[in-house]
């Protein structure tokens, strides 16, 4: 069974403890959230305390443990914010666009809500969702998101809005330093509370206000489209029409350069011993050889009278 540095596990009180608040080894008396087996408290110098898996529990599963370190913090999450200890809660801005037109188009955008720190008195788990609040006349249903899980089916009535919390960069943030013993419920206040600082952590799944937003953003597009505006903005007209728009002219064809002869001179085949007289590129094929491979060219070294 493979190891999994988890810094929560259910206490034999039946609640959920960090590693800091136990004794260190068995002494924890604690047992693994996901398959039950007993686990102990790991208090060591070189890495951050976690609880570990016991190999020599007796309460073994029958199958390998499927615990992973988003899946309890999403337990331990739960707890903390039913025990009313996450009471904070920062809600983020969201904007919608919509365009209009192809070739010059239109754009327009709007805002659903603005940016926002609640406190919620109440959470709730009795939901397709991982958490419930209610604001006013509306349900507030939280979604806790990370790597692997699926997201749930969304709502269609008009007073049920979805917040998505990933608790990706908990992982990263917690472990980061080089302290050992760490708490991570102040970590889980942060990023409830804290949107600004936790990027693209906290938002939107589904607001109900989302639809109509869009559908007035499109009306206000359609009273200012025109489509005789909407034309490509170049044709093989306009283009001769733009100013400073001067092709340059084109080349005029360059004379063929033609190779000279060469100077005169002598030739001698190499092979035969054949000499004769005549231009360095025209006559250089040996009569005798029918080849110019073996001629050897001299420029006016060699007089006429010995040919």
């Amino acid at each position: 069974m493979s190891e999994v540095l988890i810094p929560f596990a259910i206490h034999r009180d039946n609640h959920m403890v960090e590693v800091f608040d136990v004794p260190r080894g068995r002494d924890c008396n604690c047992r693994c959230p996901s398959c039950g087996q007993g686990v102990i408290a790991r208090h060591g110098q070189k890495t951050v305390w976690h609880f570990a898996h016991d190999p020599k529990a007796d309460d073994k599963p029958y199958q390998a443990c499927e615990l992973s370190f988003f899946s309890c913090c999403r337990l331990y999450l739960i707890e903390r914010a039913l025990a009313g200890e996450l009471s904070s809660l920062s809600l983020p801005e969201l904007v919608v666009a919509e365009r209009i037109g192809k070739y010059r188009p239109i754009l327009k955008k709007g805002r659903v809500n603005r940016a926002q720190k609640l406190e919620i008195s109440e959470y709730r788990t009795d939901g397709p969702f991982d958490l419930q609040a209610r604001l006013g006349n509306h349900t507030l249903a939280i979604y806790i998101d990370y790597p692997g899980r699926l997201p749930p089916d969304l709502p269609e009535d008009e007073f049920t809005g979805v917040l998505a919390v990933d608790i990706t960069q908990l992982e990263a943030r917690y472990r980061r330093g080089p302290e050992r013993q760490k708490r991570i419920l102040p970590v889980l206040q942060s990023l409830f509370s804290d949107s600004p600082d936790w990027p693209e952590s906290i938002y939107w799944l589904y607001h109900p206000r989302t639809e109509a937003v869009r559908a007035k953003l499109r009306n206000a597009l359609l009273k200012e489209y025109d489509p005789a505006k909407d034309q490509p903005c170049f044709t093989s007209q306009s283009r001769r029409r733009v100013p400073g728009f001067n092709p340059a002219p084109p080349k005029p064809p360059q004379p063929v350069q033609i190779r000279e002869s060469g100077p005169s001179g002598v030739f001698r085949c190499l092979k035969c011993q054949s000499k004769w007289k005549g231009r360095k590129f025209l006559h250089a094929t040996c009569d005798s050889c029918r080849t110019h491979l073996y001629s050897q060219f001299h420029e006016h070294q060699i007089p006429d009278r010995s040919v």
